[in-house]
């Protein structure tokens, strides 16, 4: 049992080595691609963290996102939005912060 334990870790192993060094597993990369959703910082770092994305690498990628930004871009795809009030649970409801809410309804509704 201790033979086979062994060799099926070696493969593990070998096969991981071989994946990052295809570049198939890199968590940057993933992380880069992950945090362009339209979601709030808030609700992306917990996402990443579930997924065992370092912390340095969350940090590093959310700094590069402009979340207003990201609020009107998935607003842009809604449709039906009756009014000011919808819009804030909508995107409370996506992790944006409140000084993102606010900019956007203040942008959006005057």
């Amino acid at each position: 049992m201790r033979d086979f334990l062994t060799k099926n870790k070696l493969e593990v192993e070998n096969t991981l080595f071989r994946l990052k060094e295809l570049d198939l597993i890199n968590d940057t990369k993933f992380a880069r691609e992950f945090v362009n959703r339209s979601k709030g910082k808030k609700l992306l770092k917990t996402e990443l963290k579930r997924k065992g994305i370092a912390d340095e690498i969350i940090n590093n990628q959310l700094s590069t996102v402009d979340e207003v930004e990201l609020a009107e871009k998935f607003l842009n795809k809604k449709k039906n939005l009756r009014d000011s009030e919808q819009v804030k649970r909508l995107l409370y409801s996506r992790g944006f912060s409140w000084d993102t809410i606010e900019k956007t309804v203040r942008k959006r509704y005057n």
